[in-house]
């Protein structure tokens, strides 16, 4: 009887697994208690699919024998695919009770411990099992998983690089680590690991859609566009991939008209798609859909017709309960993701820690990777902390129990998870401002913030939420410190010439913007365009090559920098002449840091606001004479100050005696202390 028990086995090891489960059921008919039959009969089952009858048979073994931990922990693996967690758990942690040796069971009990919300203990179990065995190739993978769901994301790619060591042909780990890389913006190693994933499985859906997003960020457009149609076609089930292509758009434009064009196609598209029999679960957004291009702000049109046709895709599979207002004292919550601190910790910190704790109770809702840099920047006591996984679903479960009354989200639509987190409705009021650019379109969105400064007449009808208008800037920014004595040299620029500045971001060169270069450099036989590179090459390459159309004949004065770190690119602002605001994307940001210093921008406000943060940087500082109001007058002002020493002192005099007014505002803070109250007031009234 044994020796067909060890051949069954044999057999089962080999792969046969039919062949030994008919021994198994023999051996069964002829010895009903062989409680390791019974196993090994469930373990087929379990492997066939037939998952009821694999927990019924595991269950006679451990009624038979309830001293084999292996017995458990199998129980506990049919239990988990039956999505049964908690029973799964108690299984596994019986294994390990039985044989705290057993590093397969650490390694099952730890992963049932993620999937039922207890990652600090499933950390620890992790951990265990490594310690058992190091070489664990599924403890290695599963850790790196759950490391990148706390955003942990270079100890994922540590993780995920043992567990390549361990099987380097298995595709799921190499996917998933160049995910890690993504996150952490390695964007030509995450390409690498993309691609070997594909190597190794040339139908691995996820890993072609994953590449895609990999070539989005580079500005290719047209690979993305390549690997979104290879997905979908490999899974044609996937309605959402089919669409993915939606959330792209170029950098770079040849002209107005390819634009407008670009444009034009992109609503049809959108139109096309709204026709779709579109079944989706909500939870699954963030991971197959798309969020609308941040590039579509850059374009000098009304955004909101197209913002629209986006949010309409996707509005209707969200729940759409509204939470009720509480009771006590108003919870404000602030929300910023991953990646986005930077510019929410600058233009907000200042705001939270000013704003009235009498009266308003702040909290703010953060990734859970970037939670100790926002407390490190943040200087106050009683702010409550609410971290949150990048994990879409734990994400809303999470931002919805901290049960704020009104939800500030920092940025919509930089990427999919902060474009979707709206759209759950998290709080009785949501609204956004200085960090979202221009509209959402989200109709969940109750209120965009932004200033009378700015907003041209007439302005509401380009939002898809309430316009609500603060007297000053609705941002707190602090004024940067003055930069070390710098040299032109320093960063290989002539030491003679007048140097005309443009802001570092390759979508802002919009083809309005050449007209207005080419005037400058051709009026200034003396002076230089100085363009920063961003870190791909790609979008670079193609605005160069339309500069040799319409640059043509001063394109031997345009310069192009490498990336500058931080305080470099302070140093460059402090040995620029003039910066050059650019059409229908002010500098923004930007526009702060030359004001600190005291240098000159030159602006010609467009029709929306992005356009128009400069022309209310100077109306904050009633300064006029650098608002120009058409392209020529642009280009002689420009000039002006460029080669007019005496004229651009005085200029720059005038700033620096009056740009206090834009830097540790605190109208700013009793801004948003008056919109709370409106805002609370507004939703009382219709009885929330």
């Amino acid at each position: 009887m044994e020796d067909s028990f060890r051949a069954a086995i044999q057999l089962h090891q080999a792969g046969t697994v039919e062949q030994a489960a008919e021994i198994y059921r023999e051996l069964l008919r002829q010895q009903p208690n062989h409680a390791g039959a019974w196993h090994l009969l469930g373990v087929a089952h379990q492997q066939q699919g037939n998952l009821e009858l694999a927990l019924e048979h595991i269950r006679k073994a451990i009624a038979l024998d309830a001293t084999k931990a292996i017995y458990y922990n199998n129980l506990g693996v049919t239990l988990r695919s039956l999505m049964q967690h908690q029973e799964a758990l108690a299984a596994f942690r019986q294994a390990v009770a039985i044989n705290p040796g057993y590093a397969d069971a650490h390694s099952n009990l730890a992963l049932s411990l993620h999937e039922t919300g207890k990652p600090a203990e499933a950390l620890r179990s992790f951990h265990v099992a490594l310690r058992l065995n190091p070489k664990h190739p599924d403890a290695l993978f599963n850790l790196g998983n759950l490391y990148q769901e706390l955003g942990r994301y270079a100890e994922a790619s540590d993780v995920y690089q043992l567990a390549i060591q361990q099987q380097p042909r298995r595709p799921g780990i190499h996917n998933n680590l160049a995910n890690a890389l993504l996150a952490q913006r390695r964007v030509a190693e995450a390409e690498g690991s993309y691609r070997r994933a594909i190597d190794l499985d040339p139908d691995y859906a996820e890993a072609h859609l994953n590449l895609g997003a990999a070539f989005a960020q580079q500005d290719r457009v047209e690979d993305a566009a390549r690997c979104y149609e290879t997905a979908s076609r490999l899974k044609p089930e996937k309605m959402l991939w089919k669409m993915r292509s939606a959330g792209l758009c170029p950098a770079v434009f040849q002209s107005a008209q390819q634009l407008d064009q670009f444009r034009a196609d992109l609503a049809a598209r959108l139109d096309t798609y709204r026709q779709w029999p579109l079944e989706v679960d909500w939870r699954d957004l963030p991971r197959d859909a798309f969020a609308p291009s941040f590039y579509l702000s850059h374009h000098g049109r009304n955004n909101r017709p197209l913002k629209e046709k986006y949010s309409v895709l996707f509005e209707g599979h969200f729940p759409q309960k509204k939470p009720s207002l509480g009771r006590g004292k108003p919870r404000i919550g602030m929300l910023v993701t991953r990646h986005h601190e930077g510019g929410f910790l600058r233009g907000t910190s200042g705001i939270i820690e000013h704003l009235d704790g009498s009266r308003f109770e702040p909290v703010i809702l953060c990734s859970q990777s970037i939670l100790e840099t926002c407390r490190r920047a943040i200087r106050r006591a009683d702010v409550d902390w609410v971290p949150f996984s990048d994990h879409f679903p734990q994400a809303v479960e999470r931002i919805a129990a901290a049960r704020c009354d009104i939800l500030y989200h920092w940025q919509i639509g930089t990427d999919p998870l902060d474009y979707f987190l709206p759209f759950a409705r998290l709080a009785p009021i949501q609204c956004t401002g200085w960090g979202t650019h221009a509209t959402t379109g989200i109709a969940a969105v109750d209120y965009y913030l932004s200033s009378r400064l700015i907003e041209a007449d007439g302005a509401d009808g380009h939002y898809t939420e309430t316009l609500y208008r603060f007297d000053t800037f609705p941002t707190y920014q602090p004024r940067i410190p003055q930069p070390p004595p710098t040299q032109r040299s320093f960063f290989g620029l002539p030491d003679r010439g007048n140097i005309y500045l443009c802001p570092p971001r390759l979508p802002k060169f919009h083809p309005d913007l050449d007209r207005l270069l080419l005037g400058v450099l051709a009026s200034d036989p003396e002076g230089f365009l100085v363009i920063i590179e961003g870190k791909h090459p790609h979008g670079y390459e193609l605005l160069r090559r339309r500069f040799e159309e319409t640059l043509a004949g001063v394109l031997n004065r345009v310069l192009f920098l490498p990336t500058q770190s931080p305080v470099d690119f302070v140093r460059l602002l402090s040995v620029s002449d003039v910066v050059l605001d650019t059409v229908h994307y002010s500098v923004g940001l930007m526009g702060h840091d030359a004001f600190s210093l005291g240098v000159p921008v030159v602006t010609l406000p467009g029709e929306f606001n992005v356009g128009r943060y400069t022309l209310g940087y100077y109306r904050r500082m009633g300064i006029e004479e650098l608002i120009a109001h058409s392209p020529d007058e642009y280009i002689g002002l420009a000039v002006r100050v460029g080669t007019d020493r005496d004229y651009r002192e005085a200029v720059c005099r005038k700033i620096a005696e009056r740009s206090d007014v834009l830097f540790g505002d605190q109208d700013a803070v009793r801004g948003y202390e008056r919109f709370f109250e409106y805002a609370l007031e507004q939703a009382r009234k219709q009885g929330h």
